[in-house]
């Protein structure tokens, strides 16, 4: 899917062959070519191997509801992205409208405007409402799409090929049950749009025909998905599901996160024992006064370091599969870098030490990162959970009794640390470590 559904001005071709090259240098074989459903049953290839990993994506497509889709011209987003990425294809439409509002909507209409097509984006919800991140939508405007909002497809109109996309216009209902506002149609406010091609980016689901009838009765449901939901063990103790097969359709990032845990559930299987475990390792304690005395390195003036635009080329040089994204020099990535709150780090308060005098108080630049506290919660392994804060009249006395410094909320920025006059406060490198146990 990196090749197929991802345009190369987003990700160049040579970073995936490197990705795929370090995964065959662990000595993993990868055939191509190979249609498991017609060329080989998913079921033979579970008899040759001691495990079956499915992670076949969503090539699913799902197909709005209306009059016409069947009409030449309209098609779905991931074949025509495979088209182009794939297969050469350079022809398209001259009017494009794609109606969608996530990623793939964006890489389709950014392509097609690159195929030299008036392009526009058509979405039912807001545009706040997009699942995308809001630079994506700046980068689609400033290359010349259009984007409509609040709009939705009731009917493609045309005689054999596609002419047009008949909208209704939508406003924001009552929500759902995952607290998105449901879209609903504003009587009488249909129009018509122009286009010769239209582009549905309208969602995929898992394909599971190929799986064969044994593997289907046993694993799919009525409705095409995997009966296992998105774990990754499925209802067959040797068949295992990973990435967006399971998840359905999800950013890449949690469909590799996915595979990770897939991976382990996998050597569980195969070995008899969880081997694979993340700890967390807590260095010593150290501090910034004193011989040998260090910091983290992250002083108080990163915090206010600004977000540096990613440096991209001019929209007027965005041809062909030309790299957006140009990246940092050495310089910015070094001070955009100083931006990380080392979150592996931890400040503590020593309470046998702490006088409460209230120099940490005075620099913290955040104004919840040390609170006032009148005792802690703590489970049952003795392991603080959390604080019980001052209330006037109930916890509190002449003064609070101890300061707790909230890691959530803790920038790593060392002012507390640096004026504590009786060395009270530590810091604490603490790494996740993931490996065989």
């Amino acid at each position: 899917m990196l090749n197929q559904g991802i345009p190369a001005f987003r990700l160049p071709r040579d970073i995936i062959s490197r990705e795929i090259g370090q995964i065959t240098a662990l000595g993993v074989e990868i055939r191509c070519g190979v249609d498991v459903g017609r060329d080989v049953d998913a079921e033979d290839l579970l008899a040759s191997h001691d495990a079956l990993v499915l992670a076949a994506g969503t090539l699913r497509p799902n197909i709005p509801a209306v009059a016409g889709t069947r009409l030449a011209g309209v098609e779905h987003g991931l074949q025509f992205l495979l088209d182009v990425n794939e297969n050469g294809r350079r022809k398209i439409g001259k009017h494009v409208a794609v109606i969608g509002g996530g990623y793939t909507a964006m890489d389709c209409a950014r392509t097609a405007v690159r195929l030299g097509a008036q392009t526009a984006v058509y979405y039912r919800r807001g545009r706040e409402d997009m699942v995308v991140l809001p630079g994506e939508v700046d980068e689609l405007l400033a290359e010349g799409s259009g984007l409509q909002n609040q709009c939705a497809p009731v009917g493609f109109e045309g005689h054999e090929l596609v002419s047009g996309v008949k909208f209704v216009r939508t406003e924001a209902g009552e929500a759902d049950g995952r607290g998105r506002r449901v879209p609903r149609e504003v009587p009488g406010s249909e129009f018509l749009a122009r286009a010769d091609s239209v582009i549905l980016a309208t969602g995929q689901f898992p394909q599971t025909a190929w799986l064969g009838a044994g593997f289907k009765s046993r694993m799919v449901a009525g409705d095409g998905w995997l009966n296992s939901g998105t774990a990754c063990r499925t209802a067959h103790e040797k068949v295992f599901a990973a990435g967006d097969f399971a998840l359905g359709a999800t950013t890449l990032i949690q469909a590799i996160g996915h595979a990770r845990d897939c991976a382990k559930a996998v050597d569980e299987y195969l070995t008899g024992k969880a081997r694979m475990r993340s700890i967390a390792r807590a260095d010593k304690p150290f501090q910034s006064k004193g011989a040998g005395g260090r910091t983290t390195g992250r002083t108080a003036g990163m915090n206010i370091i600004p977000i540096h635009p990613m440096p991209s080329l001019p929209p007027d040089q965005r041809t062909g599969n030309a790299e957006v994204e140009t990246g940092y020099d050495n310089d910015t990535a070094k001070e955009a870098a100083g931006r990380c709150y080392l979150c592996h780090y931890k400040f503590e308060i020593v309470d046998s030490k702490c006088v409460l005098c209230d120099e940490c108080l005075k620099v913290k630049p955040v104004p919840g990162c040390i609170v006032e506290a009148a005792g802690v919660e703590r489970d049952g392994l003795g392991r603080i959970t959390g604080v019980r804060p001052v209330q006037s009249g109930v916890t509190d006395s002449l003064y609070y009794n101890r300061l707790w410094i909230d890691q959530d909320q803790c920038v790593r920025c060392g002012q507390c640390e640096a004026v504590c006059p009786v060395n009270a406060i530590t810091i604490q490198k603490v790494s996740r470590i993931d490996g065989i146990a």
